[in-house]
């Protein structure tokens, strides 16, 4: 319908949010179009199932609607038109019903245009202490005060052509918005930069630096931030920086959106991964690391990683490896029960069962490790790999030398069969060759597995390289 789009929108809706619909349709100020509501009601009911085609269900529904008319597409396609332009100005206004910020400033700049003067200035300042009263300061807080202050500059205008007395404030915060949505974005860029190898062109970034320092813009939160961890992403002397944003995550619940607290986060989170793969010496992997873990504890603790009810498997799996490479046992197995209920009913047993063997497959419990992987069909992909390499080296060591034959020839095909692996296909690839080569020495040939030694050492694209070295010795 309408290219699907339609059906797509309203697979979103709970039943709360179809009831919602329901009353928002039946209101002669929205809709008075009967064949609407006709189609709001099929819709209700009725689910596309996933063998019947576009064209059947099209036909359904117009007999739903129009019940002993022939089918007519384009008549159909107007009521559907209706109803998605109906849907779509239903979500813009719950949008502005948790918004009560945006809702007032298009009521005064509603007022504004019909030249109220004095119901601009009740609403004004109503604004401006829900904005007041509300401990948000992020850059939407600064958004909105922005355009509230244009709004008043406006009226202002209105009244008198030869005063501008509220152009100044105005001016501020145009400015204020601007270094802090500059500064966020800047911040975005560098982690683009890092994560995907990409480049952009220059803007004017710089500019928004030495203006925020020079003119002491940082008595807003939202500007603050910012500077600083735009400063650690671009290791600008980020141990002076890093405490100032790390201490602000720890204060920022109710200062930003959840949302935003989230991405905050993940950006310091992924500055830390980087720095342990990046470290040379131990200690300092281990110091990096361990942030990574208070990181997610931190966040865990002002429930920024939940959305709605569900904490993704992402982000679960990275805990757990965050916790496993501090061998941090009895947290880990406490924080993958406390959060399996979190996971989402489709992700939650295999994300579970992965996250399990891969602790008992750390702390050398094989046999544990295998049960829990064999039976498992993994539907995330990097899941799938990650068990394969993880039973390749528990056969290898509890000498499950048939199971281990097996597994190297369906371990081959499925890195072939399957198109999504990408550049990843041949570090398994070799590892399964050279596995392959590993159990073919014959014992005491110590020149055949100093060749295959060498052959291991010198492959550049090569999982498990490690473990595949220790073996060869």
């Amino acid at each position: 319908m309408e290219n699907s789009r339609l059906l797509e929108l309203i697979s979103t809706f709970n039943a709360t949010e179809w009831t919602e619909l329901g009353k928002w349709l039946r209101s002669p100020a929205i809709n008075q179009r009967n064949d609407v509501l006709q189609l709001y009601d099929f819709l209700k009911k009725e689910k596309k199932g996933s063998r019947e085609t576009e064209a059947l269900f099209r036909k359904r529904a117009f007999a739903a609607v129009f019940p002993g008319e022939v089918f007519e597409e384009k008549k159909l396609g107007y009521t559907i038109s209706f109803m998605h332009q109906s849907i779509r100005k239903w979500l813009v206004y719950k949008e502005l019903e948790v918004n009560k910020e945006e809702f007032q400033v298009l009521l005064v700049r509603a007022l504004r245009k019909r030249n109220l003067e004095r119901h601009v200035a009740t609403e004004t300042a109503a604004t401006l202490k829900i904005l007041d009263q509300n401990t948000r300061r992020d850059h939407q807080y600064l958004d909105c005060l922005n355009r509230l202050r244009a709004e008043a500059y406006e009226q202002e205008l209105l009244q008198s052509r030869h005063t501008a007395t509220l152009f100044g404030s105005w001016a501020e915060a145009t400015t204020q918005h601007f270094v802090a949505v500059k500064l966020r974005q800047s911040c975005t860029a560098l982690a683009h930069r890092a994560l995907l190898k990409v480049e952009f062109r220059p803007d004017l970034t710089e500019a928004v630096l030495e203006f925020a320092a020079r003119h002491d813009c940082f008595g807003q939160p939202a500007i603050r931030v910012y500077f600083a961890l735009y400063h650690v992403l671009a290791n600008r002397d980020p141990e002076k920086y890093y405490p100032e944003v790390r201490g602000f995550l720890s204060r920022s619940a109710g200062v930003f959106s959840k949302v935003e607290c989230r991405d905050l986060y993940l950006l310091l989170i992924n500055y830390n991964i980087r720095q342990v793969n990046d470290a040379e010496e131990l200690v300092r992997r281990e110091h990096h690391l361990q942030e990574v873990l208070e990181l997610y504890q931190q966040g865990l603790d002002q429930d920024v990683f939940i959305d709605q009810g569900v904490l993704s498997p992402f982000t679960y799996n990275n805990i757990a490896m965050a916790a496993l490479g501090l061998q941090r046992w009895e947290w880990v197995a406490h924080f993958l029960e406390t959060y399996r209920e979190k996971l989402s009913d489709a992700a939650r047993d295999s994300a579970y069962s992965y996250n399990l063997a891969l602790f008992h497959f750390r702390q050398g419990h094989y046999d544990q490790a295998m049960r829990l992987l064999s039976p498992t069909d993994f539907t995330d992909l990097h899941h799938a790999l990650s068990a394969r390499r993880m039973l390749l080296r528990c056969y290898y060591e509890l000498s499950e030398w048939t199971a281990l034959d097996s597994l190297l020839d369906s371990f081959f095909n499925f890195l072939h069969r399957n198109k999504r692996i990408g550049y990843h296909r041949q570090h398994y690839l070799n590892l399964v060759r050279l596995t392959r080569k590993l159990l073919q020495l014959k014992p005491g040939d110590a020149a055949k597995r100093a060749a295959v030694f060498r052959e291991a050492e010198a492959t550049k694209l090569l999982a498990e390289r490690e473990w595949l070295l220790s073996k060869l010795c």
